[in-house]
């Protein structure tokens, strides 16, 4: 019996503020306006209520940013998606993409489509009259997938003494290892859990246990 057991992954914060600005001749004139707009930047990027998370119906591909429940002076916000992975082949890095908030929902915007195990750059932009300001900015490392040995393009051999697995990665997914949990069911006994490096260039994963 094969468990997965995925890595942890990690989330590295970087709360930035971004303002406007002026020319030399307004520095004396709107230095106290920029500075009130900087404050309010960054208590709002630390509301509580305001978060980017984690889909937990799918925590491979599907991220989902909570807006703030407080009233704001933005009428509307977009959340924009750069795959910030590095080393990795350019065929392999998601396209660049921007989400809307749900229009039945303006609490949330819903991301989707994102690659297992890759690194990402989520920007929170507010809109109001007509001007985009950023609001926050996180990285976020999106779950990795085991392969499925059950599928298709998979093979299981199975002997007295070993059994070899055979299956297809997943596609555009990112993992530097695997880890194995196996037990012999007859008579039982518990193995060390393994732990097996990915060669990028394969596209197949090959396991073999043997006494």
């Amino acid at each position: 019996m094969l468990l997965h057991d995925p890595k942890i992954s990690t989330f590295i914060i970087d709360d930035r503020v971004v303002a406007g600005t002026p020319n030399k001749s307004q520095v004396f004139q709107k230095s106290d306006t920029i500075r009130t707009r900087q404050l309010v930047q960054r208590s709002l990027a630390t509301l509580p209520d305001f978060s980017i998370e984690k889909d937990s119906t799918n925590r491979s591909t599907l991220l989902t940013v909570i807006l703030p429940h407080s009233s704001t002076n933005f009428g509307q916000f977009i959340a924009k998606v750069v795959d910030i992975s590095p080393v990795i082949d350019l065929s392999e890095r998601d396209i660049n993409r921007t989400f809307l908030a749900s229009p039945s929902d303006f609490k949330t915007i819903n991301i989707h489509g994102l690659h297992p195990g890759h690194q990402y750059s989520v920007s929170v932009i507010g809109r109001r009259k007509g001007e985009s300001e950023l609001i926050k900015e996180e990285r976020v490392i999106t779950d990795p997938i085991a392969p499925d040995f059950a599928s298709r393009n998979a093979s299981i051999i199975s002997y007295h003494t070993n059994i070899t697995l055979r299956a297809l990665k997943p596609e555009k997914a990112l993992q530097d290892s695997y880890q194995i949990s196996y037990v012999q069911l007859d008579p039982l006994r518990y193995f060390p859990k393994l732990e097996v490096n990915d060669i990028p260039e394969q596209r197949y994963i090959e396991i073999y246990l043997g006494n």
